[in-house]
């Protein structure tokens, strides 16, 4: 491997990467990056993207979905601050605990919550903006900023009440935190602060959806993959993951004290029951009595409907605390059993579904047309995945000011589909660019894949699990064909110059 990686090197492709690439200095201060001559553009194109964010959301305020599971956070909201507290572990306590606040105060917990996400997706566009900027160039905070703002996959998890979107917002505020430690970090400055407030913001993250907790191998192998030497590393990896446990001790200090169960949340066993089992359609052992009480369950599933055996989950987990009198996190280790079985058993069905799933997510971002095609377009796609979950819901509103952007955003969707050959170019950006964005690029590809991939092999494919990381793709996909079209553009100049025929200098 080292005499292939030193055989490169000493090519003639390699001297030219490097000459494209470059040394600058890293800019380590937000206003060097936005220097007196830009800041006109950049305040224009702020409110641009902002009133383009609240044009789209002002007609849905007031609209909230409920999928099947914002009944179980709604549920124990009603319980926090009436005497009963947190009556479960199966899910962490960020969401319950927003939207008991909010009834406590008299509103409408469900209505307020989903309010609160629409005020924040009409801020964050500019925050996407200034990262994409920052990180990279003026294109691709634009871009990057449009698309928070207009894109139709966002309603898919900002109208629900449900922890996706808060969960969204904090990961990217994390994610974007620690890309700017590793700046830092490269400059020879002091980080810990920022290590800290990334930290802190994945704790929080997780406070909100359990699968948060990645951070704790996230963090360090980003900051590997992207650090200048290990030893800065260790640190800079022990100050942020400090910071991260530090948020969520608490709460599982109180899982322990109440629910003796340490971890953040009991639903792992649950959902990977879900996935390996009821999604890829593999029947759970009958060795044992829960496995064949499963088992009795699982082929109560409809052969001939489409996924239908994914709703047999809830039932085995209610038949083992109803039937076979599990107490709730006894349940769902019983299931993360039968399911590791199942994985065992099969694991090419697991490993061919795993990568199924990967496959859908990323054709979440493909909206097959520049024009719109309904019932086939990421429009449809979104606003079928509203009715499917909640079919009880009114249609969204129809309105130019919805409709319009939309279809913009996902005509630039297309494009950048297309010419990021399916996002398979965003895996070049930790390669080509100046030292600044291959190292915010590396960052922001190593979280976004880890979470993705983990999402992928722990529970069954949800829409919304992998909307969760658009605020990195919309970032990640300009990028990439900023930085490929720079780089193809310049091959040309690097070629020889053809001589004249009768020159004689």
């Amino acid at each position: 491997m080292r005499k292939l990686a030193s055989k490169w090197r000493s090519t003639k492709a390699a001297a030219f990467v490097r000459e494209f690439n470059g040394t600058p200095a890293l800019e380590g201060d937000w206003r060097e990056r936005f220097p007196p001559r830009l800041r006109s553009t950049l305040i224009l194109t702020l409110a641009a993207v902002t009133l383009v964010a609240i044009a789209v959301r002002v007609p849905l305020l007031g609209t909230s979905f409920r999928a099947p599971d914002s009944g179980y956070y709604l549920a124990i909201g009603e319980q926090i601050f009436h005497g009963g507290g947190y009556a479960s572990d199966l899910r962490p306590p960020g969401y319950s605990t927003l939207l008991a606040i909010f009834g406590l105060f008299g509103a409408n917990s469900a209505n307020a919550a989903v309010v609160l996400q629409n005020l924040i997706g009409m801020m964050l566009p500019a925050g996407v903006l200034l990262v994409g900027w920052r990180f990279f160039n003026p294109f691709v905070g634009v871009t990057a900023g449009f698309l928070a703002a207009a894109s139709p996959l966002m309603i898919a998890i900002e109208q629900f009440v449900l922890t996706d979107y808060l969960f969204s917002v904090a990961l990217f505020i994390a994610v974007a935190i620690l890309a700017e430690a590793v700046l830092r970090i490269h400059a020879g400055w002091n980080a810990w602060a920022l290590l800290v407030a990334a930290g802190a913001m994945f704790g929080l993250a997780t406070l909100f959806r359990a699968n948060g907790i990645y951070g704790l191998i996230a963090i360090p192998i980003a900051l590997l993959v992207a650090g200048p030497r290990w030893r800065p590393v260790l640190r800079a990896s022990a100050i942020a993951v400090a910071a991260l446990v530090v948020v969520i001790a608490p709460w599982c200090i109180h899982n322990m004290v109440r629910f003796d169960d340490p971890n953040v949340a009991s639903e792992g066993g649950l959902s990977l029951y879900s996935r390996a089992i009821s999604y890829d359609q593999v029947p759970p052992s009958a060795d044992t009595a829960s496995g064949r009480l499963a088992l009795g369950i699982y082929n109560t599933a409809d052969a001939n409907k489409e996924e239908a055996v994914v709703g047999t989950t809830a039932y085995v987990y209610n038949a083992l605390v109803e039937e076979s009198g599990q107490d709730p996190i006894e349940a769902a280790n019983t299931m993360g059993s039968l399911a590791t079985g199942a994985i065992l058993d099969r694991p090419g069905t697991y490993l061919r579904d795993s990568l199924q799933i990967l496959g859908r997510y990323q054709g979440a971002y493909y909206p097959r047309t520049l024009t719109g095609r309904d019932g086939k377009d990421q429009i449809s796609l979104a606003t079928d995945y509203l009715q499917a979950l909640d079919p009880t819901r009114e249609e969204l509103p129809d309105s130019a000011f919805i409709q319009g952007p939309w279809r913009v955003a996902q005509a630039i969707t297309q494009l950048l589909f297309v010419f990021s050959l399916g996002g398979v170019l965003l895996l070049v950006l930790p390669f080509l660019g100046n030292r600044r964005s291959r190292l915010a690029a590396s960052t922001f590809l190593t979280v976004g894949l880890l979470g993705v991939v983990g999402v992928a092999l722990t529970a069954r494919f949800e829409l919304r699990h992998g909307i969760v990381f658009a605020p990195l793709i919309w970032i990640l996909a300009p990028a990439a064909v900023s930085v490929v079209a720079q780089f193809l553009l310049a091959i040309p100049r690097r070629l020889p110059r053809p001589r004249m025929r009768h020159a004689t200098t």
